[in-house]
């Protein structure tokens, strides 16, 4: 298989990133399903990569899209264990609707839950490459 092309995977960010705009800025309004995918997985590991998991889930996203939108977006680009590891995160948490609850996300990650999570952290992967992967795989739906 030929690398994927990084100018491509620029291109494709750029433009999903316009499609966010045009939607108001919440992910879950984005119209197209690569774009969104797209949207989610680089906002989401923009996070990630800066704070970890408990990072990601002590803020509040525009909208409040559901988590299960980041696990789909994940699993889209082919991050299965990222995927799964966010998956286990939010079961860390012990809540039902984690999204719409802040206070009770920061609660949950003031105690054990946030030390499990470090755990998590140290087995997440290289999402980078699976986005180029991705990008590549549907280079004739995308710019």
């Amino acid at each position: 298989m030929t690398a994927p092309d990084p100018g491509s995977l620029s291109v494709a960010i750029d433009w999903a990133f316009a499609r966010l705009e045009a939607s108001g800025g919440e992910l879950a309004r984005v119209p197209e399903e690569h774009a969104r995918t797209l949207v989610v997985v680089v906002s989401a590991q923009g996070v990630i990569e800066n704070g970890g998991l408990a990072y990601f889930l002590g803020l509040d996203w525009p909208g409040t899209p559901p988590y299960a939108l980041f696990v789909s977006a994940y699993l889209a680009i082919g991050a299965v264990r990222e995927a799964a590891l966010l998956e286990e995160a939010l079961a860390v948490l012990g809540l039902a609707h984690p999204e719409r609850d802040l206070a009770a996300r920061r609660a949950a990650l003031a105690g054990p839950a946030g030390a499990r999570l470090a755990d998590l952290d140290r087995r997440w992967g290289d999402v980078q490459a699976k986005l180029a992967e991705h990008v590549a795989r549907h280079s004739r739906e995308l710019p």
